[in-house]
């Protein structure tokens, strides 16, 4: 089944940006782009993660081969049903009963391993400024994000230590979607699992004073700091400050 334009055009747009890091300090931020195109598509994949996400990321994974691309790090969604992982779904229930949908981006790592990518695979942490079918809760996204880390490291265990080429990476997804109780939990949960983390800051100048105006003039280089969240840069653009 082939896919519609809107998920095809956010598979573009992912291929490319492991390619090249497009973002300007002119480009501007909106949250109405994020909530009419991103979130929603997000929110797609999750309804249908062993179906359509299993499409969306085997497309993604090729896409990102053709343009000569072999290692990246990733994140896919929030949450995805555990049928989609490569053990049982019994085995998922037994394993991690209070955080069943944060398996959803075990999709993501399985096709980085058949495709061969070496990928830092994330599950997206916010739990504010989305729409409202598709947020989490801070603790739920703390705990999922745990389990999601547990799950990726029981994915590749039983290989060889040269194909296990995918790990976990806790991922806040940028600090205006994320409070700051939740920065500090995944700060917390970083050092004590030893996960990697990656985030996108100062992506344009717009991104830069939407965050200064909800942190009391900060940035979110600042306010990423205080938490002790020093990260894998995604996308860092527009670093001048206003």
């Amino acid at each position: 089944m082939a896919l519609d334009k809107p998920l095809m055009e956010w598979v573009r747009r992912r291929a490319l940006t492991t390619r090249c890091l497009r973002s300007t300090s002119l480009t501007p931020f909106s949250t109405l782009q994020l909530e009419a195109y991103t979130f929603k598509a997000e929110s797609r994949i999750d309804r249908d993660p062993h179906g359509l996400g299993a499409r969306v990321y085997a497309k993604l994974a090729q896409r990102m081969l053709e343009n000569g691309t072999t290692a990246a790090s990733v994140f896919g969604t929030i949450s995805v049903e555990a049928k989609c992982v490569q053990f049982p779904l019994l085995v998922a229930l037994v394993l991690y009963p209070a955080d069943f949908h944060a398996l959803r981006s075990l999709v993501l790592a399985k096709a980085f391993l058949d495709a061969g990518l070496r990928g830092q695979i994330g599950k997206v942490a916010m739990d504010q400024h989305s729409i409202p079918t598709y947020v989490e809760t801070t603790s739920s996204s703390l705990s999922s994000t745990r389990s999601f880390i547990s799950a990726v490291r029981e994915l590749v265990a039983p290989l060889a230590p040269e194909q296990q080429i995918v790990e976990p990476v806790v991922t806040p997804r940028f600090v205006p979607t994320c409070t700051l109780e939740l920065l500090r939990g995944l700060s917390a949960l970083a050092r004590e699992t030893g996960a990697r983390i990656q985030s996108h800051m100062c992506e344009s100048e717009g991104m830069v004073r939407v965050c200064k105006d909800m942190l009391g003039g900060k940035s979110d280089v600042e306010v990423l700091n205080e938490v002790r969240l020093s990260f894998s840069l995604l996308d860092c653009a527009g670093r001048r400050r206003a």
